[in-house]
Formats: structure tokens, sequence, C-alpha cells
């Protein structure tokens, strides 16, 4: 019942935050998330371990998803000069300014990557997969798979409620490959660096500013 709780007040809260101006709004929605994974985990004594913060397992997750990373990059490159060739102008609009895509990098990583991933993937699948019926102990389950698509929808809908555009439920599909990563490494900082690098790549495509 909690995990239902939770997850509606985030969403109102969102829904709130919207009123507010975007740069106000950039600043707040991250605390919602990150506070709306870290407060009831920590309120019931439960450690960091549940949303996924394993930082003994680093070195794997950056080797193995360093070149995911790399191929976003190279097909986000090629992919962007399909679209100025084709397309007098792209369908796509994102704001990196000239020169400043090392501090986009960054706060991609700790302000949306991060808090999206903690409270969707590291407090979400596993509390829905657990109202499902899922155990642990028992390994891969039907309950985690719904958890996964669960997680995935909330993310979609957070999305589109964050935008305020029905195209953003189109996330639910990257929300369901951070969700199987997730649950396939089992620690927090895999969907964090794959949600980076899909930003990135995303970003390269539709960008005036590569």
């Amino acid at each position: 019942m909690e995990v239902v709780v939770v997850s509606t007040t985030v969403l109102g809260l969102v829904c709130l935050v919207r009123h507010l101006s975007e740069q106000q709004a950039g600043i707040v929605i991250p605390w919602v998330l990150t506070l709306g994974a870290l407060l009831p985990t920590l309120a019931r004594g439960r450690g960091l371990n549940e949303l996924g913060i394993q930082l003994g397992r680093v070195r794997q997750d950056l080797v193995l998803l360093g070149a995911g990373a790399v191929s976003v990059f190279v097909v986000g490159v090629i992919a962007r000069g399909m679209l100025d060739r084709l397309l007098d102008e792209p369908p796509l609009t994102a704001a990196v300014q000239e020169n400043r895509w090392v501090v986009w990098v960054l706060f991609q990583i700790a302000y949306v990557a991060l808090p999206e991933e903690l409270f969707f993937r590291g407090y979400f699948l596993g509390g829905s997969a657990r109202l499902l019926g899922w155990d642990r102990t028992t390994g891969r389950s039907s309950a985690e798979y719904g958890g996964m698509v669960l997680s995935a929808g909330l993310f979609a809908i957070f999305h589109a409620l964050s935008f305020g555009s029905p195209i953003s439920l189109l996330t639910f599909f990257p929300g369901l490959l951070f969700a199987w990563v997730y649950v396939r490494m089992q620690t927090i900082v895999a969907p964090v660096l794959l949600h980076t690098a899909a930003n990135m790549g995303y970003a390269i495509m539709a960008s005036d500013v590569v």
C-alpha cells in the first residue's frame, strides 16, 4: 500500500510543480523524486541497497555500459547527419549551449538520470514487484517482470505530466529498457549511465549545437 500512496503523492506534486517556472520546476522535481525514494525507504528501516545503491559494482557497470554509451553517441551523430540531409528542420529540439556539453552531461547525470532512476527503478520497481507478490529469494518471477512494466508505465506518465504532451508517453519504451537493465544488474548505477547515454544521444540528434 505504501508504494501506491507514495507514487500517487509524487505524481500529484509533479502536477503542482508544473505551475512553477521551467527553471524552478527543474530544481524542484528532482528533489521530489529523490525524497520520494529515500524517505519511505529509510522510514521503514530498509537499507539503501534496496534502492540499488551498491558501489561495489561500479567498475563492472562502467565497463559494460561504457561501450553502450559510445555506441549511442556514434548512432546519434549519424542519425543527426541523416536528419540534416533529409529534412529542412529536424522534428526534435533540445537546448544545449555551445561549449557547454560537459556541464550539460553532468546535469543530466545528477539532476535527471539519478533522481528518476532512484525513484522509478530503485524504489517503485521493487515496491510494485513486492506488491505483486515478488520475493527476492525466489529469483526471477512474473511479479518482477510486472514490476518492470509498471515502472516503465509510471515513468511514461511522469514525463507526460512533466512536459504536458502525450508524445512523452513514448518514454515507456526506454523506461522498459532501463528497468530491465536494473533488474539484470541489481544496481542503480547501470540504468543511470544508460539513461544519461540515451539523453545524450537524443540531444545530439535534436540540438543545433554539436
